[in-house]
């Protein structure tokens, strides 16, 4: 079953692990304290947090995108509209997902990196 899952999202897992792989190595590059919340009326950080908060945005982007996975495999087989694949359909919303985390994530270490 797992093998299935992975078979079929296997786009879905390679950005999902770059954006870990990601994450994992601003880490270990970051400093100890860095930027973590910015205010909306300036591009000025108004709080600063451990580089190790910067872990908490890959686990909340990956629950959505395993959360798609399981409705790609739930809906499998279905079809909507004139015959189209659902399976399929949620599959390119699952890998359209991950890739916008992915860009996110790039944009939120810019964001970091110019204000150390």
């Amino acid at each position: 079953m797992l093998d299935g899952i992975f078979r079929e999202n296997r786009m879905s897992f390679a950005v999902l692990a770059v954006i870990w792989v990601v994450t994992i190595a601003a880490v270990v590059v970051l400093p100890d304290t860095i930027p973590v919340h910015w205010g909306s009326d300036s591009a000025e950080p108004n709080r600063w947090g451990s580089r190790f908060e910067f872990l908490i945005l890959p686990s909340l982007m990956t629950i959505p995108c395993l959360i798609c996975m399981g409705v790609a495999r739930t809906v499998k087989g279905e079809t909507y509209g004139g015959g189209r694949s659902s399976g399929l359909f949620m599959q390119r919303v699952t890998v359209g997902l991950a890739v916008s985390f992915l860009l996110l994530e790039f944009g939120i270490l810019i964001l970091i990196a110019t204000n150390l």
